[in-house]
């Protein structure tokens, strides 16, 4: 909200600036927040549940293993093709 609010200072509301992003106002802003609370909920209600039934389970990020992985074998292609 603070942006905006300078954006429309700056711009004085289009007198010196007129942009498509003048249009995009607080209220947009406070209704896409509303939408994107109403969906994160349930999905993080339904997360909370699961890791107190399951608290001995941790959650991995497995994308740096996957990074990893991936570097050793092109370590070990470039080894093998005399690089």
């Amino acid at each position: 909200m603070y942006f905006i609010g300078m954006r429309d200072e700056l711009c004085r509301n289009g007198d010196t600036l007129l942009t498509p992003a003048l249009s995009y106002s607080e209220s947009h802003l406070l209704k896409a927040l509303e939408v994107e609370k109403r969906e994160k909920s349930p999905k993080e209600e339904r997360e909370d549940l699961e890791k107190k039934h399951n608290p001995g389970v941790c959650e991995i990020d497995m994308s740096a293993v996957d990074v990893k992985e991936e570097v050793e074998e092109q370590v070990s292609l470039g080894s093998r093709s005399g690089c």
